[in-house]
């Protein structure tokens, strides 16, 4: 318990789990305690910022070496996500812990009308269909959708194409800087 002794905190800490009002105050209690120890300082600073994210859905566009694996000279995907990439370059969801430099994040697949580029790509859309919903012809088929013939086609297919795209999830940090755009998206409307 020296850490706690010496740490000179004066102000809220939490000790494995239990909140005191300062270091002090956490020794005298912990001094013959024996076993791990898990301390946490600014926390209260931290929770109220992690609250204001969890209900704030926010749409991301990120680079492109977020979607992909990571190479020799860019490793950032096996080290921070297990080498899963995102899934696509336009994706929604929330914040659920934060550094300096990136953003944990909850993500879903986002359906887009009318788009001029690929959301999973962000190469332009040639195909007058696929611009419809947002993934090119290729890009479709890694999310199990084939690409419409027509227009008439499109329509009947419309709701199963929205459900697959929305049905992708990720979990992962993104490096804030990989973010090229980002807006709150009004879940009321």
């Amino acid at each position: 318990m020296d850490i706690l002794k010496n740490l000179k905190w004066n102000a809220p800490i939490k000790v494995n789990g239990k909140e005191y009002k300062n270091s002090y105050e956490a020794y005298a209690d912990l001094m013959n305690y024996e076993g791990p120890i898990k301390i946490l300082i600014n926390y209260k600073n931290n929770e109220k910022q992690q609250n204001n994210n969890v209900d704030k859905v926010l749409r991301i566009y990120v680079k492109k070496y977020m979607t992909q694996k990571s190479t020799p000279g860019f490793d950032f995907m096996k080290k921070w996500n297990n080498d899963n990439p995102m899934p696509m370059r336009l994706m929604e969801g929330t914040i659920l812990d934060e550094t300096p430099g990136m953003y944990k994040m909850k993500l879903k697949g986002v359906y887009v009308e009318n788009a001029e580029h690929c959301t999973h790509c962000g190469r332009p859309i040639t195909n007058e269909i696929s611009k419809m919903y947002g993934l090119g012809p290729v890009c479709g088929q890694h999310f199990y959708i084939a690409t419409p013939q027509s227009v008439e086609e499109f329509k009947k297919m419309k709701d199963e194409i929205k459900q697959k795209i929305e049905s992708v999830e990720w979990e992962g940090w993104v490096i804030k800087s990989a973010i090229e755009k980002c807006e709150k998206v009004d879940k009321t409307a």
